[in-house]
């Protein structure tokens, strides 16, 4: 059996079938919406989330998985394992955008495309007549030597808006319906990457982009959106056409929340299968990891649990140098990713490249900071164009990693005099909107049970938006762990200044500095307070108050002629 890599970040570097089939039953974690998924009867068809959730690796499995089961079946691209292609869309014109921005353009090519490319392929078993097609861009499609993918039929339908039309006119998409229809034998068809294909039309406000786009002059990030939801709907509509041919995409998130463009997303939205993942299957992906790298390259081999196995027994507890507190490596593992397989990948990978033998925790940390900082900065180049990134001169403005919202606007005030110094124009969103709408801002949040939670948004909660985003109004705003590295690089007094009372991370429970204390009294004339029914009750009227009172003084007197109750308050214990 072919060896599978080591914490594989991105699954386009896995096309060996023996190793993707290893993957599937080895590391590959079946939740409850990728078991639905991966089902041989399964009715789901769309593989939305945001970038690093593994789109592409189960597109892969499940055609892997498909193969094994039946024999009969044809599955394209027949050259790999799912239809890929690099960001070369043409470059349009002011009338192509028009075109190109319509969403009923792409459900028709995208439908088109795709009906092409099964067609051909399945010419062998039953035979095209030329004489039925008429339009220049079809025949040569259909007729040519070579094999056409969806994305191949794609670029050349999009090549010219005359020869789709002439098309569309002289009944050609009509006639390939037609053969569609008859195909009896099954068909599989797996496309990827569409978003990187239509990533060259994202709009960008950041003019340092500008002279570097020369292939795009003219933008609109309606088509990455559009481009994406035509194929959904194309989708839709050909599974009513011919159940036997099958289409798994993946699409990512932040253009399916634009599904209102369809009046049918209903119908659409139960082909899908969204992905995201717990804390608890985080660390089971990351478990699955370990267990499959070679033993040469765990720390502690003989040890129980995986964690122990890959940074030691007695690195599995990790103590933070600044709060001085101690957490499991999982946690402080997630606390510095996006809660993406990708992100854990990336660290797993860092660690995994420290010596088995000299694994420390130093080491451990200084690793799991270096990959957080190299997330975040992948993060915001995805993400540029399709929400609101601050300019990275922001990071060296933060003071500390907890800030109020009178902290956020001063800091906010300095970092528009930087950008208009520098000569840019600031945006109009404040920077810390963008940043808690991108997950890298938390709050303090009271949940149902009166607890107080801390709150990040993850990279599968934002949604494609460029209107101008709000600040919740909350007492604390917290910088994600994962920028701590980005901001204490550009600021070292960040370090000095930071938090140390409570560890950052989503879900994390918040707690303020009170001190928890205990009442102690003295009471004169006891055994008249025991005796006499008046005393008793003013007794315990006053005993309930003074004990309210207690709470907001460090030491209370209260007299009655009856009573003397003497209070002193006794610290236990400090959050």
């Amino acid at each position: 059996m072919a060896s599978l890599p080591d914490w594989v970040e991105d699954a386009r570097n896995l096309d060996n079938a023996e190793q993707l089939l290893h993957s599937a039953h080895g590391i590959l974690l079946e939740t409850p919406a990728i078991a639905d998924f991966l089902r041989n009867e399964t009715n789901k068809r769309i593989v939305v989330a945001p970038k690093g959730y593994g789109k592409t690796f189960l597109l892969k499995s499940k055609r892997i998985l498909l193969q094994r089961i039946s024999e009969n079946l044809s599955c394209l691209p027949d050259n790999q394992l799912v239809d890929a292609t690099i960001s070369d869309s043409p470059s349009p014109s002011q009338a192509d955008v028009q075109r190109f921005v319509d969403y009923a353009f792409w459900c028709q090519v995208w439908s088109a495309a795709l009906m092409v490319s099964v067609v051909k392929s399945s010419a062998r078993f039953h035979p095209l007549d030329p004489s039925d097609f008429r339009s220049p861009v079809m025949r040569q499609l259909l007729l040519s030597s070579y094999t056409v993918s969806p994305f191949d039929a794609l670029k050349r339908l999009i090549n010219s808006d005359r020869e789709f039309q002439q098309a569309r006119r002289s009944h050609d998409l009509t006639t390939l319906m037609s053969y569609y229809r008859q195909i009896r034998r099954p068909v599989a068809v797996f496309v990827d990457t569409i978003d990187e294909y239509f990533e060259g039309y994202v709009h960008t406000d950041d003019p340092s982009e500008a002279d570097a786009s020369y292939l795009h002059r003219n933008k609109d990030s309606r088509i990455w959106i559009v481009g994406q939801l035509g194929i959904c709907r194309a989708i839709r509509e050909l599974l009513g056409v011919n159940p036997h041919v099958k289409i798994f995409v993946s699409i990512r998130q932040e253009a399916f929340t634009s599904l209102y463009y369809d009046r049918n997303a209903v119908n659409i939205s139960s082909l899908v299968v969204q992905l995201h993942y717990s804390g608890d299957e985080l660390i089971s992906i990351f478990d699955k990891n370990i267990a499959a790298m070679q033993r040469d390259d765990l720390a502690q081999p003989r040890e129980a649990t995986p964690i122990a196995r890959f940074v030691g027994a007695s690195n599995a507890m990790i103590v933070n140098p600044i709060t001085k507190k101690s957490e499991f490596f999982y946690d402080f593992v997630l606390r510095h990713s996006l809660y993406r397989p990708r992100d854990l990948m990336l660290i797993g990978g860092k660690i995994a490249q420290i010596p088995a033998g000299v694994r420390t925790q130093e080491r451990l940390r200084a690793a799991v900071d270096q990959a957080a900082g190299e997330i975040v900065w992948h993060y915001l180049a995805e993400m540029r164009g399709l929400a609101e990134v601050p300019d990275r001169s922001l990071f060296g403005l933060i003071p500390t990693n907890v800030l109020d919202r009178s902290a956020l606007k001063r800091i906010a005030e300095t970092y528009a005099n930087r950008l208009k110094e520098k000569g840019l124009e600031p945006s109009n969103a404040h920077p810390f909107c963008a940043l808690h709408r991108l997950g890298l801002l938390g709050v303090v949040r009271r949940n149902r049970e009166q607890k107080d939670i801390q709150i990040f948004r993850r990279p599968h909660d934002i949604e494609h938006d460029r209107s101008r985003a709000t600040l919740p109004d909350e007492r604390h705003y917290l910088i994600h762990p994962a920028l701590d590295d980005i901001i204490a690089q550009a600021s070292s007094d960040y370090i000095r200044a930071f938090h140390t009372r409570n560890v950052i991370g989503h879900g994390n429970r918040w707690r303020e500095g009170i001190f928890k204390c205990a009442v102690k009294g003295d009471l004169s004339r006891y055994s008249r307070v025991l005796t006499d029914p008046v005393v008793v009750s003013i007794f315990r009227d006053t005993s309930a108050a003074s004990s309210r009172n207690a709470k907001k003084r460090s030491s209370t007197r209260r007299s009655n002629p009856a009573i003397r109750w003497c209070w002193s308050m006794i610290p236990l214990t400090a959050c």
